[in-house]
């Protein structure tokens, strides 16, 4: 039977329990912070990468109808990693290797997926053109306790160029070296065909992860798009973006729901 493990992560930073209404450090990297909502609940159906190590091909996986019933945003594959999918404002879509032409999402099987009720906490405008590595660094400013929490958020942006792919790796040896060493961001990509997009406009959704919940997550950072014209989705591997506008909340619990064994 499928098990349920809850880890309640409680505020820090306000009485209230949200996080404080400024950040020095978003101030100082020239971000512009509103303060909004507070902190929300993740819903994780089968860690995000177990299923990649030994012994664990023949669980049972779970349906995106049950999936999209817990939440209104969210990311994760399809059945064997031969697909991606990204779901905004109770909207879901996804795209797999042979159609890469993203579709509605219906009651397609998973060996894991993300989703939550999104309600941010924080906005801000990042300027300039950066790259992913960069960008990630902008959100590890703004993001307050990236060791303790999970963080969610979507970004509005001008891609020049994304770099993108639909499928998962194969769990080769250096596949489960890397996850293992708590390099799980950078796994998920080995050895995988890659695809590139440019100059579109473009929604985000991603999820940054502290370095003890590898595994349960990719880590530091997962992160898929969706094209505003629907012609393309997919798990952002490189990006050159503009014009990004980003809303973000911390996880006050993560509840994660394993697979069944039967």
């Amino acid at each position: 039977m499928s098990a349920i493990l809850i880890a309640s992560l409680s505020s820090a930073c306000t009485k209230d329990g949200g996080t404080s209404a400024s950040n020095p450090e978003a101030m100082e990297s020239g971000t512009d912070e509103v303060p909004t909502k507070g902190p929300i609940t993740l819903h994780v159906f089968g860690p995000e990468l177990p299923f990649m190590l030994p012994g664990s091909r023949t669980m049972k996986q779970f349906a995106w109808s049950e999936l999209m019933a817990s939440g209104d945003a969210g990311v994760g594959t399809i059945t064997g990693g031969g697909g991606e999918i990204i779901g905004f404002d109770g909207k879901f879509f996804a795209a797999v290797p042979d159609d890469p032409v993203p579709h509605t999402v219906s009651d397609e099987l998973t060996p894991t997926g993300v989703v939550t009720t999104f309600t941010p906490e924080h906005s801000m405008t990042v300027p300039g053109t950066l790259d992913l590595a960069e960008f990630q660094a902008a959100l590890d400013r703004a993001f307050e306790r990236t060791e303790t929490f999970v963080y969610v958020f979507k970004a509005r942006a001008h891609l020049e160029l994304v770099e993108y792919q639909l499928a998962g790796p194969n769990p080769s040896k250096d596949v489960v070296e890397e996850i293992r060493a708590g390099r799980s961001q950078e796994a998920v990509t080995i050895g995988t065909p890659k695809r590139v997009l440019r100059d579109v406009d473009a929604t985000l959704l991603g999820i940054r992860s502290p370095g003890y919940l590898n595994t349960v997550f990719e880590v530091p950072y997962h992160i898929h798009f969706l094209a505003d014209d629907k012609s393309a989705l997919g798990h952002i591997t490189r990006l050159q973006a503009t014009d990004i506008e980003v809303d973000w909340a911390h996880a006050r619990s993560v509840n994660v729901r394993y697979w069944s064994t039967e």
